[in-house]
């Protein structure tokens, strides 16, 4: 249920806040893409999504509880989907990008999910398992590859990036609850 709070409109503080944090999960997730890379952990199906999305997503749980509005992680979505496009120069990854903030935000709007305890959990997870069906299995269905085993191995890529939605998601909410008890934070 969208609530006049959730609505009001965005302030430039807000979408500072939002650029900067927008960025920060960008570096992030390329940092810890490198970092998988260079280890090898790529071989692994799943860890890389579970990895990836983890450390990212404790970024965008921040996000979601510093600016409680309708549209934040559409917004940060679309920073993301286009330093995605520009980057990997695939249309369709930023598509993907962008449909998932844009399901994670529905569900946040229905749901009066700004000031519910799981609800931008689960809005992570719903984001992240958009993106990562979308992102993944759409091209195959295109018709990029038609075995078995790789449906299989993306079938576990797109596991590996919903759990890993879900633990960064509770990883952001202790980090918020520590930051919120020391009087960092509001």
């Amino acid at each position: 249920m969208i609530t006049r709070q959730n609505t009001k409109p965005f302030v430039f503080r807000d979408l500072a806040l939002m650029g900067v944090l927008s960025a920060l999960a960008t570096m992030v997730s390329v940092a810890s893409a490198m970092v998988i890379h260079a280890t090898g952990l790529i071989a692994v199906p799943g860890l890389s999504g579970f990895l990836v999305s983890l450390t990212t997503s404790v970024v965008i749980y921040v996000v979601l509880r510093k600016i409680p509005r309708f549209g934040a992680l559409t917004i940060m979505a679309a920073v993301n989907a286009l330093v995605v496009m520009l980057a990997m120069g695939k249309p369709w990854s930023a598509v993907a990008v962008l449909m998932g903030g844009l399901a994670g935000d529905a569900y946040m709007a229905a749901t009066s999910g700004h000031r519910g305890r799981w609800s931008p959990i689960v809005a992570l997870v719903i984001y992240r398992g958009v993106r990562e069906v979308t992102g993944l299995v759409m091209p195959m269905l295109i018709g990029v590859t038609q075995s078995r085993v790789a449906f299989y191995i993306m079938l576990i890529s797109i596991l590996g990036g919903i759990c890993g939605a879900f633990v960064g998601g509770l990883s952001g909410r202790s980090l918020m609850d520590r930051l919120a008890k020391s009087g960092v934070v509001r």
